[in-house]
C-alpha cells in the first residue's frame, strides 16, 4: 500500500472518529427519548402535597391507567388507618384534600382502588409554633440535562426527613406534543423517579420555562394554586415561623 493511501486512511479513520464525537450527544438523546417513552409507566403512585395550611390539610394525588373512583384511608397509627375519604367522580388523576388533621403530627396513608391496595405514604403537618426544620430545594430535572441526573438526585432525597422539598423550575423537558398537543411521557418518567421520596415527603412545584412548554399537562398534576383560573401558577404557605411564596412570573 502507497504511503498516500495510507494517509487517506489515517485522514478518513479522523473524519469518522470525529463525527461519532460530534454525533454522540445527539445520538444520546435520541435514546434517552426513546427509553422514556417505551418504558416508563402511564400510572403513577400517591404522592402529598399541599398550599394554604398545611398545619391542618395536604392533598393526597395519584393516577391511574383507567377511569377510577378510589378511598383514601389515613390516621396516626399505621396499623390502625381509621378515616378515609372517598373519590366518588372517575377519573385518571386524583387529587384528595385530607382537612382538619392535627398540626405538627405524623400520618399514615394508603390509597385503595375498588378496595384493591394501589399505593401507601406518610407525611407530617405543619407546626404551628416555632420549631427547627429542614427542607430541600433543588431544580432542572428535566431528563434531557443528562441521563441519570434525577435518579441520582432521588436516592439521596429517599432517605431525608424534610417537610417538604421543593423543585424551582424545569422538572421536566416539556409537555407537549408535536401531533397530539400532549406529550406525557416526560411527566411519566419524573413521577416514576420520584415516587421514591414524593410519597413522604410533601412536593411543592415552582414552574420553570421547560414546564410552561405544556402548562395545562402541569396544571392537571399539580393543584397547588391560590386561583386556577389565573393564567400564573402561585401560592403560599407557612411552616413553623417561616413564610414561603412560590410564583410563576411567566
Amino acid at each position: 500500500m502507497s504511503q498516500n493511501s495510507n494517509k487517506n486512511t489515517n485522514f478518513t479513520i479522523k473524519k469518522l472518529l470525529l463525527i461519532v464525537l460530534v454525533l454522540s450527544p445527539i445520538l444520546g438523546i435520541v435514546v434517552s427519548w426513546s427509553f422514556i417513552s417505551l418504558l416508563d409507566p402511564d400510572e403513577h403512585s400517591p404522592r402529598v402535597s399541599f398550599f394554604g395550611n398545611p398545619h391542618e390539610q395536604v392533598y393526597i394525588s395519584w393516577e391511574t391507567k383507567e377511569m377510577t373512583t378510589g378511598v383514601v384511608w389515613y390516621g396516626t397509627d399505621k396499623d390502625d388507618l381509621s378515616l378515609s375519604q372517598p373519590v366518588n367522580q372517575e377519573a385518571r388523576i386524583h387529587h384528595v384534600n385530607l382537612t382538619n388533621l392535627s398540626p405538627d403530627t405524623k400520618y399514615f396513608y394508603e390509597v385503595r382502588i375498588e378496595g384493591e391496595f394501589f399505593g401507601r405514604g406518610e407525611f407530617r403537618t405543619a407546626p404551628l409554633d416555632q420549631k427547627e426544620f429542614t427542607f430541600g430545594i433543588f431544580a432542572d430535572t428535566q431528563q434531557l440535562i443528562g441521563l441519570g441526573h434525577h435518579f441520582r438526585l432521588a436516592n439521596v432525597l429517599k432517605d431525608k426527613d424534610y417537610a417538604f422539598v421543593a423543585c424551582v423550575g424545569d422538572l421536566v423537558e416539556h409537555g407537549f406534543g408535536f401531533i397530539d398537543h400532549v406529550d406525557k411521557r416526560f411527566y411519566n418518567n419524573f413521577f416514576k423517579v420520584s415516587s421514591s421520596y414524593m410519597e413522604t415527603i410533601p412536593f411543592v412545584p415552582v414552574v420553570g420555562n421547560h414546564d410552561a412548554r405544556g402548562m395545562d399537562l402541569f396544571r392537571d398534576y399539580f393543584i397547588n394554586q391560590v386561583d386556577p383560573t389565573d393564567d400564573l401558577f402561585f401560592y403560599s404557605f407557612s411552616w413553623s415561623n417561616v413564610h414561603f411564596t412560590i410564583a410563576h412570573f411567566g
